[in-house]
């Protein structure tokens, strides 16, 4: 459920900033140049940093965690195997 909600908001804060940088741009919305800055700018800010944070996170911490994650479950997959065959008394030669 969580996985849609933030799929939906992820779609909706895209939208808005496709909308505001035809409009206006992100950056002087943030910085509160233009028309009515007060109400506007901290949206901005929101979708700047959170575009940001997500690009940051699905292009170098979830790559990494998946990688590690993988190489975790290989070697427990081989220490498994290992004991399996250590108790049922099979000897590998070579």
């Amino acid at each position: 459920m969580l996985i849609g909600i933030v799929t939906k908001n992820s779609i909706l804060l895209v939208e808005y900033a496709v909308m505001a940088r035809r409009k206006h741009g992100m950056a002087p919305i943030a910085l509160g140049i233009g028309a009515e800055p007060s109400s506007r700018s901290p949206m901005a800010i929101a979708v700047i940093g959170g575009l940001l944070t997500s690009t940051g996170l699905s292009r170098l911490v979830i790559p990494v965690v998946f990688t590690h994650v993988d190489d975790l479950l290989l070697l427990l997959k081989r220490i498994a195997g290992r004991l399996h065959r250590a108790n049922h008394g099979v000897v590998l030669v070579g």
